[in-house]
């Protein structure tokens, strides 16, 4: 097996080359979507002076571009700037491309708020695939509807959730095994091969009247949401944005792009800030959020 092949992990059960992740089938195929009447009101540009033409990810890279040496996130005191990250993002997605992946596939992200998951998301958006956030807190029937629902053509995880992702029918990456190779990568930004009609993202409900149901998102509905938000809010390059809220869930979305977009700091929210209980506000303060 080849040094890029070891990294991409099968079903235990039924394991599958590498050279067939592009060529199943997979992305963009019917998971169970919410009806076009009850997708969220802000998915309909009513502002004509907001732009809804453009790529998610772009945002960010027009942030590193002007904003290069300031840092894009934090995480447990640990900082690493725009360009950085764009580096790391577009090593991500050349490494993607070389394993396979094709435009408008979907890929799955069971991360925990780390470097790894924002750069995951977007080195996937770069490659032309969509991301399906999965929370590591869920349980391992939820992963594997939502994997199997949103006919996913990879899971992109870390060993420690192994429990989680092991038994799974579909290719692996474990980015803590992998990085070595994905370092290898070229830093130069892959062509871009996609549409603002193109999906971005796939959000799935909480299911908690039935089956969860995956919310496709566009990246140009997304980008105009972005854009919407940052006018509301008027972020600044100097600002620090806590992200709190899971990735899985939809609220996390703004946080995300309101920093990535306005060249401002992302504070990652983990276990330890989010649950200090009544020493939270403190912490925040003492964060600068």
């Amino acid at each position: 097996m080849s040094g890029q092949e070891s990294f991409l992990r099968f079903s235990f059960e039924s394991p599958q080359p590498v050279t067939q992740i592009g060529t199943e089938g997979r992305g963009n195929a019917p998971c169970t979507l919410l009806p076009e009447t009850a997708k969220p009101s802000f998915l309909e540009n009513t502002d004509p002076s907001l732009d809804n033409r453009g790529l998610l990810h772009a945002l960010f890279e027009t942030s590193a571009e002007r904003y290069a040496e300031r840092v894009a996130i934090e995480c447990q005191s640990q900082t690493l700037g725009y360009a950085e990250v764009e580096k790391q993002a577009n090593q991500f997605a050349r490494f993607l491309r070389k394993s396979g992946i094709e435009n408008g596939q979907r890929i799955g992200l069971l991360l925990p708020k780390s470097f790894d998951l924002y750069i995951a998301i977007l080195g996937v958006l770069k490659a032309g695939a969509s991301y399906i956030p999965i929370d590591p807190s869920y349980p391992v029937d939820r992963v594997r509807f939502i994997a199997s629902d949103s006919d996913a053509a990879l899971i992109v995880s870390s060993l420690e959730h192994l429990d989680l992702v092991g038994k799974l029918e579909i290719p692996k990456l474990f980015v803590n095994e992998a990085r070595h190779e994905i370092e290898k990568q070229s830093v130069k930004p892959l062509p871009a091969e996609i549409s603002p009609e193109d999906e971005a993202y796939v959000i799935y409900t909480s299911g908690s009247t039935g089956q969860p149901k995956g919310v496709s998102i566009s990246h140009g509905n997304a980008c105009h949401f972005a854009l919407a938000e940052q006018k509301a809010f008027a972020i600044r390059c100097e600002d620090r944005i806590l992200q709190g809220f899971s990735v899985a869930f939809d609220a996390s979305v703004e946080e995300i792009w309101l920093a990535f977009q306005s060249g401002a700091t992302l504070v990652a929210g983990t276990p330890e800030i989010m649950h200090s209980g009544p020493d939270l506000a403190r912490n925040l303060a003492d964060l600068g959020i």
